[in-house]
């Protein structure tokens, strides 16, 4: 069987213009794609899909009420998972200004901030 090398520059090219759940199935095909879908090309992604805005807001939130995963290909299967239970509850997918109302409320409700984390873990 014929098998045609991709470079890895359009294999990025591909995953970038497919919807999230292709992406992920896309990037277990091989070994090889699963490597080239790094943490840059899911941050990549995360910016097509949500704008460099919206990561530059997520990433100002209080880790405490925020609570970051470790990279960006967890941090959109969080927002996927919960745009998926909306969508089996029949209710529209939230948009940016939706998850900035939200943080707004819950990120002001909280009295802990992160200088006072900070200071409780003595992070400096």
């Amino acid at each position: 069987m014929l098998m045609l090398k991709l470079n890895d520059d359009l294999i990025r090219a591909i995953g970038l213009i497919l919807d999230f759940d292709s992406l992920l199935n896309y990037s277990i095909i091989n070994k090889n794609i699963y490597n080239i879908f790094d943490e840059s090309m899911y941050k990549k992604y995360a910016d097509n899909k949500y704008g460099i805005d919206f990561w530059k807001k997520a990433h100002y939130r209080p880790i405490y009420s925020s609570l970051p995963l470790k990279n960006t290909k967890y941090e959109l299967i969080r927002i996927e998972n919960f745009q998926n239970f909306l969508d089996s509850l029949n209710i529209e997918r939230w948009t940016q200004k939706d998850f900035y109302n939200y943080w707004d409320i819950t990120d002001t409700n909280c009295s802990l901030t992160n200088k006072k984390l900070e200071y409780i873990l003595n992070i400096y």
